[in-house]
């Protein structure tokens, strides 16, 4: 045994082995966090491989992009779970995993055999994640979803999407998805914890829709002692906006205006701006830093000077913020807030995120080789510890890289034809 000073060199998860029955991003998400962590993760693909794989793939390749960078420091082993013949394998890796990862609608679980009954009979202690996309229960519970549509039903597209000819545009990338991942990733990690401390397993559930919702916070929210008459004047005004035919870009003004707290706030003092040759991004939201934006910038300060949001006062201090802005560069700018104790930072593409020193210096992105497409730069997990390192152990596998290997692990000959 280790002492306690002594930093390891092995996961936190080490030893952990993981069973991923699932595609595309928001549970692979979870298993790419937990294999980070030091898990053995075995994803579990059909023959066809996981439909990530055929998004955006280079020329000539199967292997996509999304696949690529979900999927690192993983294990891949191809069962064809429709076949009865792969059932011995299936079961085989049932019995001996920690963690069961599915993301199917529920009658494909039945069909598969996966449900958490049939999971449980062969492998009471297991930890077991159920991913719906809109819940485990409810009108919705069988059916597919994906990130577009719990951005909808959830408000989150109302608040977060551009308008292009008045209509909300899709918001990318797709981060309930990657949320979702996240708290899979919680949730896996809170039953282990319980069940080392009892021997007991148990279903734990997530939901892209759920994520969703709680990535609203704190704007969905409505208290009924205060929000009520407000609340049914909005609604009453927007059903007519909408019967008029008004577009998203009136729409969303008429939220922000009567329900989104401090909406003003979001078109002077925390927001982007464009400057000489770039852009920053300013974060000035309490009462102090607000005097300091001022200090910093030399502009009238509305709430001395009772300015209304939306005033014909306020519409032009919001033009002269943005005018003033565009006359020095980004690194004059932030060197003037920061000494001023204005919260900001640098606005990046996502490309240029990827270079960005801060970033480099953290250890928030990481560089991978992949054995077919050579060196690529990309995010790292989102965790870091003290004693157990939280790193990527290889590249995404290619389709059914490990199935001869995992299925010898199994004591099962690899003579099925699911392999």
């Amino acid at each position: 045994m280790e002492s306690d000073d002594t930093v390891s060199t092995r996961g936190a998860l080490h030893g952990v082995r993981v069973v991923e029955f699932a595609q595309n991003l928001a549970v692979p998400t979870c298993g790419l966090i937990l294999a980070a962590m030091g898990a053995d993760v075995i994803k579990v693909e059909p023959p066809a491989g996981d439909v990530m794989r055929g998004l955006a793939p280079f020329p000539g390749t199967t292997e996509g992009r999304g696949y690529i960078v979900a999927n690192p420091g993983k294990r891949s082993i191809v069962l064809d779970l429709t076949d009865p013949a792969s059932h011995p394998a299936r079961d085989a890796l049932l019995r001996r995993a920690d963690v069961i990862l599915t993301a199917f609608k529920g009658p494909d679980l039945a069909r598969l055999g996966l449900t958490y009954e049939d999971v449980a009979t062969l492998n009471p202690n297991v930890v077991y994640l159920e991913h719906r996309a809109f819940g485990s229960v409810g009108p919705d519970a069988d059916e597919g979803g994906y990130d577009v549509l719990v951005q909808g039903i959830s408000g989150l597209s109302f608040v977060t999407s551009r308008s292009e000819n008045g209509r909300p545009t899709t918001v990318r990338p797709a981060y309930s998805d990657m949320a979702t991942g996240l708290t899979s990733a919680t949730a896996v990690l809170g039953a282990l914890y319980h069940r080392a401390k009892t021997g007991e397993g148990q279903r734990v559930r997530t939901s892209l829709l759920g994520t969703a919702y709680y990535l609203a916070l704190p704007l969905a929210v409505r208290f009924e002692d205060h929000d009520t008459d407000a609340l049914t004047e909005f609604h009453e005004d927007f059903a007519l906006l909408r019967s008029a035919g008004a577009g998203f870009d009136d729409q969303r003004a008429l939220f922000e205006d009567r329900v989104l707290p401090a909406g003003g706030a979001f078109e002077l003092w925390f927001r982007h701006y464009l400057t000489a040759d770039s852009m920053i991004s300013i974060g000035a939201l309490s009462p102090s830093l607000i005097e300091k934006f001022h200090a910093a910038t030399g502009l009238p300060d509305p709430r001395r000077h009772g300015w209304s949001h939306r005033s014909d006062h306020w519409n032009q201090l919001v033009n002269d913020a943005e005018a003033l802005l565009a006359t020095h560069t980004t690194e004059a700018w932030m060197q003037r807030f920061r000494a001023a104790g204005v919260p900001c930072s640098r606005y990046n593409t996502p490309t240029e995120a990827l270079d960005d020193p801060g970033a480099i210096a953290n250890g928030f992105v990481q560089d991978i080789h992949h054995p077919q497409h050579g060196s690529y730069r990309t995010v790292a997990a989102p965790i870091q510890m003290d004693r157990t390192p939280v790193h990527t152990s290889g590249p995404s596998p290619t389709l059914g890289q490990h199935t001869g290997e995992v299925l010898s692990e199994l004591g099962l000959a690899v003579t099925s034809p699911s392999n």
